[in-house]
């Protein structure tokens, strides 16, 4: 069931709609990603994305699916993304920091609506 958007099977986090290549995250309701240096993972059917705050009202979003074996990713520790699956990691911007994942995670354009505040992710 999906509570936030047509993510069509799916439970998106709260405040969070899916709809084709686009995701909006109201930052109203995700606070918590309102901090720099924050991030939220969100698990989609057709699209899973990990959206950070790199600060100054900037925000990047990257596939949360590892590229070695699909995996959705873990999070952030020690700044990085880490997979839990096999051991990769990458960086902030996606870039591989150790394997066995050896491509980097797609990145999508984030837009921060200070007006409306939101952050809208798409292809």
């Amino acid at each position: 069931m999906d509570s936030g958007g047509t993510g069509i099977g799916v439970n998106l986090p709260a405040g969070v709609t899916a709809n084709g290549a686009t995701t909006q995250i109201s930052l109203a309701t995700q606070v918590g990603l309102a901090t720099t240096g924050a991030y939220l993972i969100i698990p989609n059917a057709s699209r899973s994305l990990i959206v950070i705050n790199l600060g100054g009202n900037t925000f990047r979003a990257l596939s949360a699916v590892c590229t070695h074996q699909g995996c959705l990713i873990a999070g952030i520790a020690n700044a990085n993304i880490e997979c839990n699956c096999h051991g990769s990691r990458f960086t902030t911007a996606g870039a591989v920091v150790n394997g066995p994942a050896s491509s980097p995670l797609a990145q999508f354009v984030a837009v921060h609506d200070a007006v409306a505040n939101t952050v809208t992710v798409s292809a």
